[in-house]
């Protein structure tokens, strides 16, 4: 269920406002959410910006399956949604989950998100179960997962960033990126590399899987 991202270089021109969580589909349509806004928009290759779908509180992050359904992780609900191509909502896939901000699946298709609330981690399995773990008492700003279902954690106070093994579940700093100025924002894993924003220091990283 781990999408693979092929990595190519689309210059799309539009102006979000209050953008927050970024995703793409199949097809290499963008789609931005709103957080202020509880909306998600979609951008075409085109550069047309539509709405896709509102009323969804605190539109954080976001992951396509490999059937084109669009999780969207609600922070002010704390609800995870499904979300069909059209834009239609398709049912509260979880609840309860304390203020989700970004989405990955491992292999094994089992959704993961950060809490930022209680500085944990929720494992959400294909029935809608959910397994809270508990990571470093850090304040959490994103996750990805790396092709061995390892889980990357930043941090969003510092340029720290754990990596969680996947078999013996021990956390390590994985990378301490040299921000000057607060911490990471989000981060994803493509094909070898991880990519992470300095939201202060207005750059972005790219690092290797030696960290």
């Amino acid at each position: 269920c781990k999408k693979k991202m092929q990595i190519i270089w689309v210059r799309y021109f539009a102006n979000i406002k209050d953008g927050d969580g970024l995703t793409r589909d199949a097809t290499w349509n963008l789609f931005a959410a709103n957080f202020g806004q509880s909306k998600v928009y979609k951008i075409d290759r085109n550069a047309v910006v539509n709405t896709y779908v509102s009323n969804q509180p605190g539109s954080a992050g976001m992951v396509f399956d490999d059937q084109g359904i669009l999780f969207l992780a609600n922070y002010n609900s704390a609800q995870i949604v499904r979300i069909d191509p059209n834009g239609n909502v398709l049912n509260v896939f979880a609840s309860g989950v304390a203020n989700p901000i970004s989405l990955d699946f491992n292999s094994q298709g089992i959704l993961y998100t950060n809490n930022n609330y209680n500085n944990a981690l929720t494992s959400i399995n294909q029935n809608g179960v959910k397994n809270v773990l508990h990571t470093s008492s850090f304040n959490n700003s994103s996750l990805t997962i790396d092709d061995n279902d390892n889980i990357y954690v930043s941090d969003y106070n510092s340029g720290v960033i754990k990596k969680i093994d996947a078999q013996s579940q021990s956390e390590s700093t994985f990378t301490n990126l040299p921000i000057v100025t607060g911490g990471v924002g989000f981060i994803i894993y493509s094909q070898g590399y991880f990519f992470a924003s300095a939201i202060r220091d207005n750059v972005i990283y790219m690092i290797d899987e030696n960290g």
